[in-house]
């Protein structure tokens, strides 16, 4: 481990220029609302294990609930989030480039119970621009053995509620939180150490941060801790339950000038003498002594002094320990006893916090990107449900209408397919979903369209040839009219992967793919296969142009449909392949 700790101490990076091999199913970007106070678009998408996530332009990386993917344990800091983004930038990114997809994040959002999995390690690591994890109470550690750098040089964050995290079966958290050198507030003080094997450079350069408090940490199976809070802030730590079985090494403490009160019980054990910082003397504060608390207080401690931070940890021998729990804090030039504060109460909060609007398949995932309306106190609100082609509302969760409180509100619109009766087939397009130009259009650089922004014109085609388009995003322009954010998907064209705006008027583009069960279908193009299977696999017959089949109904598959002939062979439901005669 001493490697391992010596690495990151000295912060070096996880290497240059090395791609990273792995393999993840693509997704496309999620759609965005119309008529949102403020609204997001989003960059990348896709699935890690069962959880669904996307990183949109403001930076905000939502995880959706689910049980995340087991991957090997690398020791080389590679953030595991970092890599998924990365992923969907390049089909095989370099380590730099993981890295470069981490600055994208500015804020880590959990959106339902996110289940790791044994290996944690280095999960959130090197995202060194996230300043926020929201509802991070929601992350389930109960299975995860290796928590190593999991929030590794993420600088900029001030603070993490982990004090939920179940840490019970956990052997690795070297490095757990280095380089998080703006990390001020962290309770560890629930944390179950008793299966900790290394902590190796665990606080390493968190400078900011003030207490370390192991109320409840026996580390009962502990064998390394070089550097544990090396290059930290710490002034204050609390090992009161370390079990005698705790191997604490001589460099526990190396690179650690600023402890000035520390904490242990009587099962500490020192297997060699310690570098426990001296203590300073500084004029009208401290006088360069160490002294037990006893039975006295921080501000007139009445115990033992002591010259030295070696002599403290001395005691601490296995053999004649001292028989309770001890305090050891700097000695005081003015003593003074501590005032009893009472307690204060905090102002009522005055400001109104928004609520969020969402829409949501079956599955739970995005049918298009959250609105967030915002307004003052006590104002009015209204939350617009959506329609949605091939879609129907099956219920709502939250309140559609109020009052904007100090409290945050969340209003879920939930949808579900509805093919038979074709859902709501004048409604818009979901996220990933195709559409075509049904008369000419231009594509724009952005959602308010001029002369100046047009990128492409297409022109009108003959069915089988017009313009595809997925959609990744809504926009609302200026003037209120309602743009779709999409990507060139005609592979055999110039054009193919060109990225803007297009009208989203469904008198100029439509759904590619039917909603709604029909009796016939004719064949058009150059014909039509028929499979056994709905994913269009198992071929077993072709089509001819101009052939007539009967349909026995419509299935969905992902974002497409599909028509299930009478003989049971399954087709697609492309509009550009069949037509209703």
């Amino acid at each position: 481990m001493k490697w391992q700790a010596a690495t990151l101490l000295l912060g070096l990076t996880i290497g240059m220029g090395q791609p990273v091999s792995q393999v993840i199913t693509p997704h496309q970007p999620a759609v965005i609302t119309a008529r949102a106070a403020t609204t997001d678009e989003i960059q990348y998408q896709g699935d890690y294990g069962s959880v669904h996530w996307y990183l949109t332009t403001a930076g905000d990386l939502h995880l959706g609930a689910g049980t995340l993917a087991e991957t090997p344990v690398n020791t080389n800091n590679i953030g595991q989030f970092n890599t998924q983004i990365a992923l969907q930038q390049e089909t095989s990114p370099t380590e730099t480039e993981i890295k470069a997809a981490g600055k994208l994040v500015k804020r880590v959002i959990l959106d339902g119970t996110v289940k790791t999995v044994a290996n944690a390690g280095a999960l959130f690591s090197q995202m060194p621009n996230v300043q926020e994890f929201v509802n991070l109470n929601q992350l389930n550690t109960s299975a995860a053995t290796d928590m190593h750098s999991m929030f590794y040089q993420d600088s900029a964050v001030t603070s993490l509620d982990v004090s939920h995290f179940d840490t019970s079966h956990v052997t690795q958290m070297f490095g757990m939180f280095g380089e998080a050198s703006s990390l001020a507030n962290l309770d560890v003080s629930n944390f179950n150490t008793d299966n900790v094997d290394s902590a190796n450079t665990m606080f390493a350069g968190t400078k900011s941060l003030n207490e370390i408090n192991f109320e409840n940490g026996t580390f009962s199976k502990l064998s390394s801790t070089m550097y544990m809070f090396g290059r930290s802030g710490v002034s204050v730590i609390n090992l009161r339950s370390v079990a005698s079985t705790a191997k604490l090494s001589a460099d526990i403490f190396n690179y650690s000038n600023n402890i000035q009160q520390i904490t242990f019980g009587p099962q500490a054990n020192f297997a060699s003498s310690s570098n426990l910082n001296a203590a300073q003397e500084i004029p009208g504060e401290f006088t360069g002594l160490w002294q037990a608390v006893g039975s006295g207080t921080r501000q007139n401690p009445l115990g033992q002094e002591f010259t030295t931070g070696k002599a403290i940890t001395d005691l601490y021998n296995g053999k004649d320990n001292p028989t309770g729990v001890e305090t050891y804090v700097w000695q005081p030039v003015n003593r003074v006893i501590e005032p009893i504060i009472p307690p204060v109460t905090p102002p009522a909060v005055s400001q109104a916090q928004p609520v969020t609007v969402r829409y949501l398949d079956e599955q739970g995932k995005q049918l298009a990107n959250d609105q967030v309306l915002t307004g003052e106190l006590g104002a009015s609100y209204q939350a617009d449900q959506l329609s949605f082609a091939g879609y129907r509302l099956s219920k709502t969760d939250g309140q559609t209408s109020g009052t904007f409180t100090d409290q945050a509100q969340t209003v879920t619109f939930h949808y579900q397919r509805s093919l038979q009766s074709g859902g709501d087939a004048a409604g818009i397009a979901p996220m990933a979903s195709v559409v075509y130009a049904t008369k000419k259009i231009g594509l724009y650089a952005g959602k308010n369209f001029s002369k100046k922004t047009v990128k492409h014109w297409y022109s009108k085609q003959k069915r089988t040839k017009r313009p595809m388009f997925v959609v990744t995003g809504i926009s609302e322009s200026k003037q209120g009219n309602l743009r779709y954010k999409v990507r060139d998907v005609n592979h055999q064209s110039k054009t193919a992967g060109k990225t803007g705006y297009i009208t989203a008027k469904a008198s100029y583009v439509a759904p590619v793919y039917y909603a709604k069960k029909q009796a016939k279908i004719k064949v058009l193009a150059t014909g039509l296969n028929g499979y056994r299977q709905k994913a269009l696999k198992t071929k077993v017959k072709h089509y001819r142009k101009g052939q007539v089949l009967k349909v026995k109904k419509i299935v969905a598959y992902n974002k497409t449909t599909r028509f299930q002939l009478t003989n049971g062979q399954y087709v697609s439901a492309n509009k550009k392949l069949v037509i209703v005669p």
